[in-house]
């Protein structure tokens, strides 16, 4: 039988492990940095990006139906950018203001109180 010096019985040795334990962890983070090449990364979700860089080797692809219709999103939400960046003439204050008072001015006038039956 080996006895170790680290007992995981007692608290020293639980904290000793523990210690290993994040360093280990501590270096895996740091180790460097991997090249991955994949295709069509704008059309896979985090977790699959994730996956691929976790196990390089995994077989993760995007199905055709699925990337026609990531790619129709993508195409609709540009569009829809591009039209909001075309500013619209704003309308001065002083029109803005004659138009609230003409509305508010036409809908005075007819109020169920000021309406007599005979």
């Amino acid at each position: 039988m080996v006895y170790s010096l680290c007992n995981r019985s007692s608290k020293k040795g639980r904290k000793i492990s523990k210690g290993r334990k994040r360093n280990a962890r501590k270096l895996k983070k740091e180790a460097h940095a991997k090249n991955i090449v994949v295709e069509d990364t704008e059309l896979m979700s985090r977790e699959q990006l994730k996956k691929l860089s976790e196990q390089p080797t995994n077989n993760i692809r995007v199905s055709g139906k699925r990337k026609h219709k990531v790619l129709k999103r993508l195409r609709h939400s540009e569009k829809i950018q591009k039209q909001m960046d075309v500013e619209v003439p704003t309308q001065s204050k002083d029109k803005k203001k004659k138009q609230k008072d003409e509305v508010s001015m036409a809908t005075e006038g007819t109020r169920d109180s000021d309406v007599e039956m005979t």
